[in-house]
């Protein structure tokens, strides 16, 4: 990315969490992107069912009628687990029902006070999501109380080995952001502000064959192919671009609430990497966000995401600073396996310019990858083992 320098069951039980250790770095990290899942869920429940909008309200002090905790102590669970969730209930308060929800969809209603539950995990997607009680008086919603709920992926990622299979030159004036190959053509897109192009490249000898600049206030960002057209994105200006992939000719412009890192193509949307450890689904048509998926592993999230590439259902991922590469199921977010790439561009190869790991291609007639990094003087033909 940017310069390295500077279905949900609910059932009576008591379960206890395993023992997982998470840094402070990374509560930091989840807290921040709590943000956004809570503001989803609290758009989605802001009123019952059948009531005007604005009915539902938290209710602090006096007026509280619940209160949720885990019985462990812990937010931090494994996909699959069985999470107890306790509730305690002002006794001198009266309701009609209370009802749970996992994020946006309910879990549960009842009638009257239950002093726990037990969500079960298995059919969510890891990372953060939000427990919420809603108590009704009658049609009237009043009280909510929420709990984060921080789910690790229950598979450890395999560690891959690679074979390089050629070694092709690479422009070291490319600041590489986004690399992709279809029909034996490749595409590049660079980065830097007053340096950021499009480009086709000679796959054998490295040969800048087409390209065209962008505006020297933007800073490039990943590359994919949609049909017959080529979307840019770019870092900080909220604008992404769209090219006819035969002559470069800028059709439009479109606009995201984000940073632009990665980005690649599924065959139905378009999978945009932001930094976090987000991965976030466009529609081609309005290239608005309708889907976010959070990436982990069984430590933990995957910050820095960057560049993409999508290949067979799953999405390849370099990690921004480092020498690996991450393979990731889109549909839960868990990082399923790693290859590590340290060395891979020896020193005799590199001046004080040359930076990290970054480009990922897949060509699918051949099946072999394509890897390279920013300001690198080469780019590596590999298979991925």
């Amino acid at each position: 990315m940017v310069m390295s320098s500077p279905g949900t069951l609910l059932v009576l039980s008591g379960v206890s969490c395993s023992n997982v250790f998470i840094t402070v770095a990374m509560k930091i990290r989840l807290a921040v992107k709590l943000g956004f899942y809570f503001s989803v869920v609290v758009l989605f429940l802001g009123s019952c069912t059948g009531e005007q909008q604005g009915g539902g309200q938290q209710a602090t002090g006096e007026d509280s009628y619940v209160s949720l905790t885990f019985p462990s102590g812990s937010t931090v669970f494994e996909l699959g687990q069985d999470v107890e969730v306790s509730l305690a209930f002002d006794s001198t308060k009266t309701f009609t029902s209370f009802e749970l929800y996992v994020d946006s969809s309910r879990v549960h209603e009842s009638a009257r006070p239950e002093g726990s539950h037990v969500v079960k995990t298995g059919g969510l997607t890891v990372g953060t999501h939000t427990i919420t009680c809603r108590v009704k008086s009658g049609d009237e919603c009043v009280d909510i109380d929420n709990l984060s709920l921080i789910l690790l992926s229950d598979v450890t990622p395999v560690k891959g080995s690679y074979e390089i299979l050629g070694v092709i030159p690479h422009d070291t004036r490319a600041y590489t952001q986004g690399l992709i190959v279809e029909g034996g053509q490749m595409y590049e897109g660079t980065g830097m502000r007053g340096e950021s192009t499009l480009r086709r490249v000679d796959m054998r000898s490295g040969e800048v064959l087409q390209e065209i600049g962008i505006p020297e206030e933007h800073f490039g960002e990943g590359v994919t192919i949609v049909n017959d057209k080529i979307i840019q994105l770019t870092w900080q200006s909220n604008i992404g671009f769209v090219y006819d992939k035969k002559t470069f000719r800028k059709l439009k412009e479109f606009g995201y609430p984000t940073e632009g890192w990665g980005l690649t193509f599924d065959g139905r949307n378009l999978l945009l990497s932001d930094g976090s450890e987000q991965l976030m689904f466009l529609d081609t048509a309005t290239y608005r966000i309708i889907k976010r998926v959070q990436v982990y592993d069984n430590s933990g999230p995957i910050s820095k995401i960057n560049e993409l590439e999508y290949v067979d259902g799953f999405v390849y991922a370099n990690i921004y600073t480092t020498d690996f590469i991450v393979k990731i199921d889109p549909a839960t977010g868990k990082v399923v396996e790693r290859w590590d790439m340290p060395g891979l561009l020896g020193d005799a190869d590199r001046d004080q310019r040359t930076d990290v790991l970054n480009g990922i291609a897949y060509d699918g007639g051949s099946k072999h990858f394509y890897i390279t990094g920013k300001y690198w003087p080469k780019m590596f033909e590999m298979i991925l083992k």
